[in-house]
């Protein structure tokens, strides 16, 4: 719960925050930080709904 709470923080600043106005290569560090933000907003539900477990040698 608390990834995805710190991704949906660093989306939301990234969005309507400070980093509007960093210009030239800085922007490429916002575009960085944004997808690593989206990444602890998946990888966060994905933590918190796993899929089916699967048993071994089960047939599909």
């Amino acid at each position: 719960m608390l990834l995805l709470l710190i991704g949906l923080a660093g989306v939301l600043w990234a969005a309507l925050g400070d980093p509007q106005g960093w210009h030239g290569g800085m922007r490429w560090v916002r575009y960085a930080f944004v997808l690593a933000s989206l990444g602890l907003i998946t990888g966060s539900t994905r933590l918190l709904f796993p899929g089916p477990r699967r048993e071994a040698g089960a047939d599909e």
